[in-house]
């Protein structure tokens, strides 16, 4: 679903570029038939540099959300899993011959699974969280960026 989602930023990120292309003056070329060329004005570049951190904002924003989503339904699989079996008197865990804690048992006899809350991990994340994740997103993107830029000078 998420990659779907991406693939739908991509696509209209694509269509926004060539709008802020289109603001350029577009001639045609004298050495090839049919072919265009662009002349890119300052105001335009700064658009398009402004379009290219919104891409990488937009994906990193994505990518971070679907993480929330994953650790919280892991974290919640964890502590939804059975509990091992505790003495009422003393409060003690009550284990085996070997050492190891004896799991609560279903009543058909077999060790139940934890439930891992996904639809509740994906609420959180686009109503609850989705401020904390844009944010976090946004110093990623901002570091991202500047090392992309210094490895770029440094070439």
């Amino acid at each position: 679903m998420y990659f779907v989602l991406s693939m739908f930023v991509v696509i209209i990120w694509f269509a926004g570029y060539l709008s802020v292309m289109s603001l350029n003056h577009i001639s045609a070329s004298k050495i090839v038939p049919q072919m265009r060329t662009v002349d890119w004005t300052n105001g335009t570049i700064a658009y398009a540099c402004i379009m290219w951190f919104g891409l990488i904002w937009s994906l990193i924003v994505v990518d971070y959300a679907k993480n929330f989503i994953v650790l919280f339904a892991s974290s919640t699989y964890y502590f939804n899993s059975p509990k091992s079996e505790t003495d009422e008197t003393t409060g003690e865990t009550i284990v085996d011959g070997e050492g190891n804690p004896k799991i609560l048992l279903n009543d058909d006899g077999k060790q139940e699974d934890g439930s891992a809350e996904v639809c509740l991990g994906i609420k959180l994340a686009h109503f609850k969280h989705l401020g904390s994740i844009c944010f976090g997103a946004c110093l990623i993107a901002i570091i991202k960026v500047i090392r992309f830029l210094f490895v770029y000078l440094a070439k």
